[in-house]
């Protein structure tokens, strides 16, 4: 075996290919050799003297490196910088080892800086490769990073061959030395498509599936027994509040005791669903960190509450939702701030960019999140697909934002999903058992189910039968009832607390004048319903407000007492207008003072309907002299 003596410098672009050149005859020497463990210590000593070397080659090629990292933020850079030593750590580890198999001196026959710009070289040119194959730059460094086993050529080819597999399954195959990682891809490929077109494993999807794949020697005897677990848990009432979704997760990644996870999701959510700390985050988030990080899932939601916080008071960030905002933190805890820069910037050019006027800007988030590097290539393809679907007879009457809805579900599976939502709707449709359920919230409830809506609907509807059967709920109405069974994981238990604090806020004085279907509104739909009645309420007065101050000019000011006539100052109209407000909100609070206004002949019946018309945002403004009779009544009544 061939090692080339003493220490150089590349004085030429040929002494640098000759460095390539060696390095890949090392590897193809070390190709199918099973390394004994070398002595530690003086493994180790040559490391260190490596890495003596390497310092000084950066600083020798430091121009050359900015080069290699260029566009990368600072987070990203010093995680490919981690990649790039840890690989050619292994890289000289093994070459030492491999001359000490063959009875040579490491420190006199090997070339350090010849490995090492060999090894620089092979490690730049995978990461670019790799990045211009939709790879992120973290996995395309820990794939260029096994240019400690392999030659450029192979790893690039292998991402290009096997792009339809997730990166870190290619990373899988690749990062063990002794495995053919062309054989393993082909095999895991055959076993992916065996296993998804059989109708047994249809719920666990590709993601789970490929999980089984990666984790097992027999994927099918695991997924067996996954389902036989899933379907004792799942007919347990003990867990009656977790999806099927959540159980098939806690089932694969603890087949042997998921019962045991369950009960601790339990008591914990419960927990920190009630403590007032954690309010901000969904409760999807509190239940993942319990399931992630079971030994101190308290430190870090409250690190996730204050980072969140901390982002929606910051004006740079305005415009990315608290969910987004609390996805980038929860997924990057360490790096956050580098992401969403990104993503802030990201979002901002293509929100003022016309071609995507038509997208949410949940779709503009969904690209930006799952393609940071190309978003924009990722939405020309939606349009495209988008245009030629709605041109296709079979999806006439389709809602466009329900096929980008598919398309971003499945980029490469949606014309199967496309006919399966239209077959679905229609069959549910004209199922007479279902048609009391409006058209537009089945079409909302397949789409959300996508794959499996049929079997979804059936217990959907036998659980909106049973609430809408129960005395305690007939207040709350179908439309609301079927907001809460669609929504909930425990719907029951999730229409008592809607009961509960129903009931608290009707009691409140604060929230007295407030129709039932918008208090119904805020408990359902917000996890703050206080905040978003306050923005009712604040809502429904400046509209108040701006309806006097449009009606005063015409019918009000000139023959009303309330302001100064000889002026038209907006603030001086504008304050008449809180006055008035102000007045109308203490009538109302104050028990019987409606009543006595009329006992006293301080105002009719007819301008009391033609007040209350008014302030409930149904009439026009009343005349000057009515709302003056108005402000005089409330005066010595008060």
């Amino acid at each position: 075996m061939p090692f080339v003596e003493g220490q150089r410098r590349f004085d030429s672009k040929i002494e640098l290919r000759d460095s390539v050149l060696f390095r890949h005859q090392l590897l193809d020497n070390a190709k199918g050799v099973k390394l004994k463990t070398a002595r530690r210590k003086p493994a180790e000593d040559f490391l260190s003297t490596s890495v003596v070397v390497l310092e000084e080659m950066r600083e020798e090629y430091a121009d050359w490196i900015g080069q290699q990292t260029e566009g990368l933020s600072e987070g990203t850079t010093k995680k490919v910088e981690v990649s790039f030593r840890n690989g050619l750590r292994t890289f000289i580890l093994r070459q030492y080892k491999i001359a000490r198999i063959n009875s040579l001196n490491p420190e006199d026959h090997l070339d350090v800086p010849g490995l090492i710009a060999g090894y620089s070289l092979d490690f730049a040119k995978v990461f670019h490769g790799t990045r211009k194959l939709g790879i992120k730059s973290e996995m395309a460094a820990e794939i260029a990073a096994q240019s400690s086993y392999h030659r450029p050529g192979v790893l690039i080819g292998l991402v290009s061959k096997y792009r339809n597999l997730p990166p870190g399954i290619i990373h899988e195959a690749i990062k063990h030395p002794l495995r053919n990682p062309g054989e393993y891809l082909t095999n895991f490929t055959i076993a992916l498509s065996r296993l998804l077109n059989n109708p047994r494993y249809e719920d666990f999807g590709r993601r789970l599936v490929m999980v089984a794949i990666k984790g097992y020697i027999d994927p099918e005897d695991f997924l067996n027994k996954a389902i036989a677990a899933i379907d004792r848990i799942s007919s347990d009432p003990r867990y009656a509040g977790f999806s099927l979704a959540e159980i098939r997760y806690v089932v694969i990644e603890n087949t042997k005791n998921p019962e045991t996870t369950l009960d601790r999701l339990i008591v914990g959510k419960k927990r920190f669903l009630e403590d007032p700390r954690f309010e901000i985050l969904a409760p999807s988030t509190i239940k993942k960190t319990l399931r992630t990080n079971p030994r101190n899932p308290e430190n870090t939601l409250l690190a996730l509450v204050d980072a969140i916080n901390a982002i929606l008071v910051n004006k740079k960030y305005q415009g990315l939702t608290k969910s987004a905002i609390e996805i980038i933190i929860s997924r990057h805890p360490k790096d956050y701030i580098d992401y969403l820069d990104k993503l802030i910037s990201s979002r901002n050019r293509l929100l003022r960019n016309s071609r995507y006027a038509d997208f949410p800007s949940s779709i503009i988030d969904r690209a930006i999140f799952n393609h940071p590097n190309s978003p924009e290539k990722f939405l020309d393809g939606l349009i495209r697909s988008r245009d030629t679907l709605l041109q296709d007879r079979r999806y006439r009457g389709v809602n466009p934002s329900t096929i980008i809805r598919v398309l971003t579900h499945s980029p490469k599976n949606y014309r199967n999903l496309l006919n399966n939502y239209v077959a679905t709707v229609k069959r549910l449709s004209g199922n007479f058992r279902y048609q009391d359920i409006s058209e537009g919230f089945i079409r909302k409830f397949v789409l959300s189910h996508l794959g499996n809506a049929e079997k979804a609907f059936e217990k959907f509807v036998q659980i909106r039968a049973k609430l809408l059967s129960d005395p305690r709920y007939a207040k709350l109405g179908i439309s609301n009832i079927e907001k809460i069974v669609f929504g909930s994981a425990n719907p029951d238990e999730r229409s008592q607390e809607v009961n509960r604090t129903t009931k608290r806020l009707l009691l409140d004085p604060h929230y007295k004048n407030i129709p039932l279907g918008i208090i119904n509104k805020a408990v359902i739909d917000y996890s703050n319903p206080e905040k978003f009645l306050e923005a009712y309420m604040t809502k429904k007065r400046q509209s108040s407000k701006d309806q006097i101050l449009r009606g005063f000019p015409e019918n009000a000011k000139e023959d009303s007492g309330l302001g100064n006539n000889d002026t038209d100052s907006s603030e001086d109209m504008s304050v008449i207008a809180e006055e008035l407000i102000d007045l109308w909100d203490y009538m109302q609070n104050h028990e019987g003072m409606q009543a006595r206004a009329i006992g006293k002949g301080l105002l009719t019946d007819d301008e009391l309907k033609e007040l209350t018309e008014f302030f409930e945002g149904e009439g026009e403004v009343p005349t000057g002299a009515v709302l003056d009779r108005f402000s005089l009544a409330v005066a010595k009544l008060a």
